[in-house]
């Protein structure tokens, strides 16, 4: 879909899995010969098109020291979904915006990547959502990767998809379900990539590639350049802040140990005792429990079993669930065919069954057990106070 904007400008909205928009990008690019072609990219996702082995060098024992796995996980989710319908549509995904790199290169016309880099996308995004928006997303995400894909399905239609401007309508229906992280996905990159289409075409002739789902809000900018905001904000990582989930982690475990407190007041050491026990045994079960319906290893399991009574009562830092993963991730090392099939989950038992899922799920349920031990602990502990 080619619309020309001003003076000098053409946008190309692609499907970014689709052959036909691959066509239409080298054909515009090719008829127009612009001094600059503008790119929907930034340098780190331009090295991953070029270099589609990039997965393979995925240092997992860094995003989980990084606390990164659920940034990961999102991008995992994107990625097969996009790879999915690249398979149907015959197209790799931005298979079209590496080809109007190649052919910007070979015109001699100057490349411009007008994205931000996507972890600071992913960051800003999470920071504006609150603790049951993450929820609803991360269930969200769950249930599509979990979900095996129909077989005898209709293949996607991305010709059609963009003759209709259905994937603006996706675009809109993504906002009613996200929309505090559609708001960094959509809205902000929309408004980042106009801000550098404006300001490059004041030097000259410029073809912009884009994903069609930001077309509309593009042509909203560059209708008022005067009133894009700045770049810089939008370059910024959200300053870290206590949302109501961090709150809670806090909160529970400091409101625990004063409920022991009183106990000892009270001169019911026995209560102590018991609440003791039952903090250990049920975290041990929980956390264990979380692990071992990941499938993990079983010094996975008894590593997330050991640790999670200690730190669960550390509101943050070092997380049982992050002990078991680097445990499993050690112990069943992922494959190079592992993060090759990353691409291709589609149905339950591929991601049950690959060894970088079963890291990032080690991780995620050891950590859900420990957290929901520490409810039901602290509840029992509570209840106690009551007359």
């Amino acid at each position: 879909m080619k619309v020309s904007v001003g003076e000098g400008i053409v946008v190309v909205g692609t499907a970014h899995v689709s052959p036909a928009s691959v066509a239409e990008v080298e054909a515009t690019i090719r008829e127009t010969r612009p001094a600059k072609v503008l790119v929907e990219l930034d340098p780190a996702r331009l090295q991953a098109l070029r270099d589609p082995d990039a997965w393979q060098k995925t240092d997992l024992f860094r995003i989980l020291r990084e606390k990164k796995q659920h940034l990961f996980l999102l991008q995992l989710y994107l990625a097969a979904m996009q790879a999915q319908m690249g398979r149907e549509a015959g197209a790799s995904p931005g298979s079209e915006l590496l080809r109007a790199v190649t052919v910007a290169e070979e015109l001699g016309s100057q490349v411009v990547l007008i994205d931000r880099d996507v972890r600071v996308t992913l960051k800003r995004g999470f920071a504006s959502m609150g603790f049951w928006a993450r929820l609803r997303l991360f269930w969200n995400v769950w249930v599509q990767l979990l979900t095996p894909a129909k077989e005898g399905a209709a293949p996607v239609d991305v010709a059609k998809l963009l003759e209709t401007d259905a994937i603006t309508r996706m675009t809109d229906d993504f906002a009613r379900f996200a929309p505090d992280i559609k708001v960094a996905l959509i809205d902000e990159r929309d408004a980042l990539m106009a801000s550098h289409i404006a300001e490059e075409a004041k030097s000259g002739s410029v073809v912009a590639v884009v994903g069609a789902g930001h077309l509309a809000g593009i042509q909203r900018h560059l209708a008022a350049p005067a009133a894009i905001p700045p770049r810089g904000p939008l370059l910024e990582l959200p300053r870290r802040r206590v949302g109501f989930g961090t709150f809670l982690l806090l909160a529970v475990p400091v409101l625990y140990g004063a409920v022991l407190a009183a106990y000892l007041v009270n001169g019911r050491l026995d209560l102590v005792l018991e609440q003791t026990r039952s903090w250990i045994v049920l975290h041990a079960l929980f956390a264990g429990l979380g692990a071992a319906l990941a499938l993990g290893h079983p010094l996975a399991i008894l590593t997330g079993a050991a640790t999670a009574p200690f730190t669960s009562f550390l509101p943050v830092g070092l997380k049982s669930g992050w002990l078991a993963g680097l445990v499993q991730a050690n112990r069943r090392k992922p494959t190079v065919a592992d993060f090759e099939a990353i691409k291709r989950l589609e149905t339950l038992r591929a991601f049950w069954s690959n060894g970088v899922v079963r890291v990032l799920t080690v991780t995620a349920l050891t950590n859900l057990g420990s957290i929901v031990a520490t409810w039901v602990v602290a509840a029992q502990a509570f209840r106690g106070l009551l007359p």
